[in-house]
């Protein structure tokens, strides 16, 4: 018995319902006109068909129960769907069944009544119910290619793996049917489908599909997960010749079987693992098979197509018969999902690298177009590209207007590569040439093949974009020596000027160099607005730059020798200058010859011996009018500055706009000593009156300042402002400098117009430079320097900055109390002035310890009195500013008022003030010299003095803003404060 042996015919099964269905005989007449009109097999809506449905709705009996069934049968079978509702209604059996089984879901789809089918189910049909030979309703579905019933019973939860008395299931049946595919797909879809299950005679549904060579449901089933090892089946099957490999062999598609299993595996389409095996038999049945089921998409196709034309280009050998009909299908298949004119220029590209004649016109043939891309890969083939030009006329490429472009076009790729026959034909076939395009790519690569086409062929176009372009430059800064001969040869401007340079100026290779000047290049040429020449811009600095860049273009990985390298070149270049003469007198738009260029260059001291030797003047000036000494000096170069020396430059020259001498241009100890020597005056000063020594001293180098000061300059020299050194040194806040300035010599008393000396400079200084000032004002008093034309409210600078250890020694020297006068706006001009006496700003400060050393001394004045006699907004401002310590110093001489001896001292001090000629009325006073020493406060040192500088400076805005008013502290940016309630009255309240 064969495999289809065990399924039985739709055709049989057919005629068997319809006999049974004639067999029935009622003998009732309402019976028999129902069992008429069910067995018609069309049915018109008349009045006896309406009177008929309304006896099935409301006189049912007068109808037999057999009558029903048979002709809810006979409905089901011609598809009464307005009579089967009716029938079921009036009591119709759903599960009757004919003399083969068939029930009425059976035979709705045995007759391909879809709807009817639809209907019963929904009114509870059993979709299980078998016929005789157990055959299910969905085995009927696949046997029938019934797909819309085979869905409305999966939605049911009809079972999916039932079998009938063969074994078969709905999925083994379906498979032996070609045209039952779509219920194939619909079941192997379903839930809990068992794809290999065999039937009585061991055949699993892979094994039938592939004994029909049921391809498309052969790939379905190894696609779903089927077993497919070529001899699984053995063991199983009752039949030892019925193996998968066995049936396919002897069917012949044990290769489709083959490919579909690599699919599976390598998830290649099937079609692509056929051609590339070059298994032209497969492909062709794999052309006839449903494209939805080997998933052939648009994408696919093309994709195909295009792996294996790329295919035939990597194995580089020669294309066969079968490969041409193996593309022609590909094709037919990619065709049918109508690419786009791009996608059939890339496949046409792919066939141009192959460069197969007959692959490129069965392409052609089928509508695929040449690309300009593809015309570009056949640069190298000239033959080949004789063959495309025939075959196709659109050969340009295009932009989005249509215009032809050179850029990126086959001929743009020929003159490149420069395959110069390759151009011409493409030319003579109308393909569009950009001249200028071509020029310069050929100039800057250096093609001079193409260059030569271009010049020959097209000589008028070429030379108007040569002198209208920069190709000489970039020939010259390229080095391409013989693209610069043809260019010039062919009429190019030797002296054509382009961004600021000459072709000669360009250039950074001597043979270049050497080249133009022979070839008649200006070498005088005044060139661009900085109105330099060639000379200038090969001593330049620039040049040196443009000759690293080509050292590291020659040696990226090393960079010794590149000094020695642009020396050598760069005297070897001004030689050859010189030598074709060069001036040595020309200069740039500042005025600047090659000399004043070079002087500032180190390593080009031969440099300026060749522009010396060639008659450069070592004494002109720029337009600075400095001369080329000065810029050697600046930059520090030593042996350019030597050159210039001897050549009769002169050291003393003085620079027109500044006014100075070289001297002032340098830090260098070296470069300094070398002018000294060589005669410079170091007490020369400029407009401002600085001389050198005061220049140096601002950058506080001692060793530079050193070497002056050992040169025998003027130390106590003043500029125009009345700075001298030591001034200088001390708005410096410099100890060093300071320390060596007096012990050299310099004239620390002395003051200058303003009456400024150091000390008061110092003084100035505390406040915001306190350690360094004070470190240089305790040099200056151990120094021994005489304190004069000292502000009356130094002891208020004192305080205020902290520093308590320097206020004895002032004190000392005849320093005496004053008032600091501090006012406050009260009412438009109206003004309220408070005087602070140094008493007043220690116990303000919170230093307890200076109030009771000034108390002490007497260094008091008449204000005081009150402040020590228990002045109690004194007493509340300290309790409220935590004053601990003032408070506690107030309120012990509160309980001990001042001696009689001490409230005369202080009236008499106060009598005689603060002026400096305040010595001179303590003499007229005749006084015993006890008094008068105390008076001027002799014996302020013999006290024990406070030494803490930590200054307390809460709220003291107001104090160093008027000590700012009265040029006693250097100015800053700190804002103004209120004056504190302290100070709110007047000098009459103390």
């Amino acid at each position: 018995m064969d495999i289809t042996d065990a399924i039985r015919g739709d055709s049989f099964l057919k005629e068997t319902a319809s006999s049974s269905l004639m067999a029935i005989t009622d003998d009732i007449m309402g019976d028999s006109f129902l069992i008429e009109t069910a067995s018609a097999s069309t049915m018109d809506i008349t009045d006896e068909i309406k009177s008929l449905i309304y006896n099935l709705q409301h006189l049912s009996f007068l109808f037999s129960k057999d009558a029903l069934d048979q002709s809810l049968l006979s409905s089901c079978w011609y598809g009464h769907m307005h009579l089967i509702p009716f029938i079921i209604e009036a009591g119709a059996d759903l599960e009757t069944t004919d003399s083969n089984g068939f029930t009425p879901l059976a035979l709705c789809i045995l007759n391909s009544q879809e709807c009817c089918a639809k209907l019963l189910v929904s009114k509870g049909a059993n979709v299980e119910a078998t016929d005789l030979n157990l055959n299910t309703p969905l085995i009927l579905c696949a046997l029938n290619r019934e797909t819309g019933c085979a869905r409305i019973l999966l939605e049911a939860g009809a079972d999916v793996n039932a079998v009938n008395k063969y074994g078969n299931t709905p999925l083994i049946v379906s498979s032996c049917f070609s045209s039952s595919i779509k219920v194939t797909t619909l079941l192997i879809h379903s839930r809990d489908i068992n794809v290999d299950h065999n039937n009585n005679e061991g055949c699993s549904a892979l094994l039938c599909a592939v004994e029909v060579v049921n391809l498309d449901a052969v790939k379905l089933l190894i696609d779903a997960g089927a077993l497919a090892n070529e001899d699984t089946h053995s063991e199983q099957n009752k039949k030892p010749n019925l193996s998968l490999k066995n049936i396919a062999v002897r069917k012949g598609i044990s290769n489709m079987v083959k490919i579909f299993k690599k699919e599976k595996c390598s998830r290649q389409s099937s079609m692509l693992l056929a051609a590339l095996k070059r298994d032209l038999e497969s492909l062709q049945l794999l052309s006839c098979m449903n494209r939805k089921i080997l998933n052939t998409t648009r994408e696919s196709s093309l994709n195909n197509l295009t792996l294996f034309l790329q295919f035939l280009n990597q194995n580089n050998h020669s294309v066969s018969g079968t490969d041409i009909d193996i593309l022609q299908i590909l094709l037919n298949t990619a065709l049918q999902s109508s690419p786009t004119s791009d996608e059939k220029e890339k496949v046409m590209q792919l066939a141009v690298s192959i460069g197969n004649i007959e692959i490129i016109e069965l392409l052609a043939k089928n509508q695929c177009n040449i690309s300009n891309e593809a015309l570009k890969s056949t640069c190298n083939n000239l033959d080949l590209l004789k063959f495309l030009l025939k075959m196709f006329h659109s050969i340009n490429k295009v932009d989005s207007s249509q215009k032809p472009v050179y850029e990126g076009s086959a001929l743009e790729k020929a003159m490149h590569s420069e395959r110069i026959a390759n151009a011409s034909l493409l030319i003579h076939f109308g393909a569009y040439l950009d001249v200028e395009q071509a020029l310069n790519y050929a100039v800057d690569k250096g093609n001079e093949m193409s260059l030569q086409f271009l010049l020959t062929e097209y000589n008028a176009k070429s030379l108007e974009c040569i002198n209208s372009s920069d190709l000489i430059h970039i020939a010259v800064k390229n080095s391409l020596i013989s693209i610069i001969k043809m260019l010039l040869d062919h009429g190019a401007d030797i002296n054509q000027i382009q961004y600021g340079k000459s072709p000669l100026t360009a250039a950074v290779d001597i043979k270049v160099i050497e080249l133009l000047l022979s070839r008649g290049a200006d070498i005088n040429l005044k060139i661009g607005v900085y109105e330099t020449y060639p000379i200038l811009e090969f001593v330049s600095l620039d040049f040196t730059i443009a000759l690293s860049r080509k050292w590291s273009a020659l040696n990226p990985f090393f960079s010794n020798g590149l000094e020695s390298y642009q020396k050598r070149t760069t005297e070897e270049i001004i030689q050859l200058l010189l030598s074709y003469g060069a001036s040595t007198e020309v200069s740039n738009y500042c005025g600047q010859t090659a000399l004043h260029i070079a002087a500032k260059i180190k390593n080009s001291s031969e440099i300026i011996k060749m522009l010396i030797a060639h008659g450069a003047n070592v004494n002109k000036t720029d337009c600075c009018g400095e001369t080329a000494l000065f810029p050697a000096v600046q930059k520090g170069c030593l042996e350019n500055i030597k050159i210039l020396i001897e050549a009769g430059s002169d050291v003393n020259f003085v620079c027109d706009d500044s006014k100075e001498t070289a001297l002032f241009r340098t830090l260098d100890c070296t470069v300094l000593s070398l002018l000294i020597q060589s005669g410079a005056d170091i007490n020369f000063h400029d407009r401002e009156g600085n001389t050198a020594l005061l220049h140096v001293l601002q950058s506080g180098e001692l060793e530079v300042f050193q070497v002056l000061v050992e040169a025998g300059c003027n130390l106590n020299h003043t500029n125009n402002k009345g700075v001298s050194a030591l001034i200088l040194a001390a708005k410096l806040v410099n100890l060093e400098l300071l320390k060596y300035l007096i012990t050299s010599g310099a004239d620390v008393g002395e003051s200058n117009h303003k009456n400024i000396t150091v000390l008061s400079v110092l003084l100035v200084k505390l406040w915001n430079h306190l350690d360094q000032a004070i470190e240089c004002i305790t040099f200056l008093v151990d120094y021994s320097i005489p304190i004069v034309n000292v502000h009356s409210c130094v002891a208020h600078v004192l305080i205020s900055s902290g520093s308590l250890s320097l206020i004895p020694r002032f004190i000392s020297t005849g320093l005496a109390p004053a008032y600091l006068a501090i006012s406050k706006n009260v009412y438009a001009w109206y003004k309220s002035t408070t005087y602070i006496s140094p008493l007043a700003l220690a116990i303000t400060m919170n230093h307890s310890d200076l109030a009771q050393y000034l108390i002490q001394i007497r260094f008091l004045m008449k204000s005081d009195i009150s402040i020590l006699s228990g002045n109690k907004t004194i007493q509340e401002h300290l309790e409220c500013e935590g004053s601990k310590r003032s408070l506690e110093l107030l309120k012990k001489f509160c309980c001990q008022p001042l001696s009689l001896e001490t409230l005369c001292f202080i009236v008499v001090s106060d009598v005689l003030g603060p002026s400096h000629d305040r010595k001179l009325k303590v003499k007229k006073i005749e006084l015993p010299r006890q008094l008068q020493d105390m008076l001027l406060f002799k014996h302020a040192l013999d006290f024990e003095s406070p030494i803490d500088n930590a200054a307390y400076k809460r709220n003291l805005s107001v104090f160093k803003y008027s000590l700012q008013q009265m040029q006693l502290l250097e100015s800053d940016d700190e804002d103004d404060e209120t004056t504190s309630d302290f100070y709110s009255s007047d000098e009459d309240e103390y």
